[in-house]
């Protein structure tokens, strides 16, 4: 045990500063090494890691069945590492899509995306490309990613919208009682002006962990199919919960089940307009996820539909207008 951060930490960290931007690192934590949720530094300090690893993937470290994929992939038997999924056709990405449309909206598709941000991008791509350049919604509190089109609906913390240009938006109040004065804000300003999309979180993550009302994603729902507005989920860092939306944008966990691949799911309405010249952004996630997802079917999940409000969702969303 020394004092933290230790001698080589300190070290390395000082080095790292001097060759790379180091803007999203809170704590001079070098790790080293990791099992379960404890972690050990070079300098031997040990932590414990209260998030297991981070957001919606809270495997841990070295957990045994996926270093057992990690393995298998790197083995003879599977050839080659396949990373470029979307140049090739991958087997793998059938089996994880399945998986994904079992719970998602009839008739939808999906499309396997690098990054929360990204999924983010490509959905608001996909609906522009449909209903033109017009300003889109977000609300107050959201965050949707940092590059500069997610930027744009993101208002979770001042400090990372400083000096950045954006493109059009109109802001609601993110509503988290059925009682709000504010819960029918949507239906005025749609009333008023034409918009591309409606675009949200469930569960605020950096805006204050704070959850939606029951009668607002119900409101979103309504107008969005009264006034045939593309309705986007964001649902990177708090997971899939049953979301009955025009376009997700998502992290791969529904209730519990966790997968480490981004993507965004799509009615085909909306996705008509991305033809085969049509470019979204690529490299989607690593196959080996789709055997790493499966490692989500256990005693947690029933405690994280509780902790992400997983029952009040699909209650409220799947109640089609």
């Amino acid at each position: 045990m020394t004092k933290i951060p230790g001698p080589k930490a300190s070290r390395i960290v000082k080095e790292f500063k001097k060759l790379s931007y180091d803007s999203t690192f809170t704590y001079p934590l070098v790790i080293k090494t990791g099992c379960g949720c404890r972690i050990e530094d070079v300098d031997g300090n040990k932590f414990l890691d209260f998030t297991s690893n981070i957001g919606s993937c809270p495997l841990g470290y070295s957990h045994p069945e996926i270093l057992e994929v990690i393995k298998d992939y790197c083995s003879t038997k599977n050839g080659v590492h396949k990373i470029a999924g979307q140049d090739f056709y991958c087997e793998e990405h059938i089996k994880i899509g399945k998986r994904l449309l079992s719970i998602s909206k009839k008739n939808s598709k999906v499309f396997f995306i690098n990054s929360g941000a990204e999924a983010v991008e490509n959905a608001i791509k996909l609906a522009y490309k449909k209903m033109g350049p017009l300003p889109g919604v977000s609300c107050k509190g959201d965050f949707h990613g940092r590059t500069l089109g997610a930027l744009s609906f993101t208002m979770s913390k001042k400090v990372q919208k400083t000096n950045f240009p954006e493109l059009p938006v109109k802001r609601i109040k993110f509503c988290t009682a059925d009682s709000d004065p504010q819960i029918n804000q949507l239906e005025s300003l749609l009333r008023e002006h034409k918009v591309a999309f409606i675009l949200t979180e469930t569960i605020q993550g950096e805006g204050g962990l704070n959850v939606a009302s029951k009668l607002f994603i119900q409101n979103l729902r309504k107008l969005a199919y009264k006034f045939k507005i593309p309705l986007i989920f964001d649902e990177v860092d708090a997971g899939i919960g049953g979301a009955v939306a025009d376009v997700v944008g998502a992290r791969l966990q529904r209730l519990g089940r966790t997968f480490q691949v981004l993507c965004i799911t799509h009615l085909p309405q909306i996705a008509s307009v991305a033809d085969r010249h049509y470019r979204v952004e690529k490299v989607p996630g690593d196959p080996t996820h789709t055997t790493i997802d499966e490692l989500a079917e256990d005693e947690r999940r029933d405690e994280l539909t509780r902790m992400l409000g997983g029952e009040q969702f699909i209650s409220a969303v799947q109640q089609e207008p």
